[in-house]
């Protein structure tokens, strides 16, 4: 089992985190396959639901002390911000 300690900082230095905004838009990153890290803070498991091709719009963020969880538009439940990174551009493909 991983531990937040496990996690590299390049992913975590990356990843959208506290800094997560209503509305901005990101795109999912995928981890090393880690089933813990995956569902981390009892958040959904994105792989196999996100498509890193894809820019996704977030609804809704609730910050706590060691991750953020993730609302995304037209996508059920709620994801680990550090499963995302901002979106360069809003011409990608976009989910609702």
């Amino acid at each position: 089992m991983s531990t937040m300690s496990d996690w590299t900082n390049a992913e975590l230095i990356a990843s959208v985190g506290a800094d997560a905004e209503v509305g901005m838009r990101v795109r999912y990153q995928p981890s090393d396959g880690d089933e813990h890290k995956a569902r981390w803070g009892a958040n959904r498991d994105p792989r196999g639901v996100l498509d890193p091709e894809v820019t996704y719009k977030v609804e809704r963020v609730e910050v706590h002390s060691w991750h953020t969880k993730l609302w995304l538009v037209g996508v059920e439940g709620r994801f680990n911000s550090v499963h995302f990174i901002p979106a360069p551009t809003p011409e990608l493909s976009e989910a609702a």
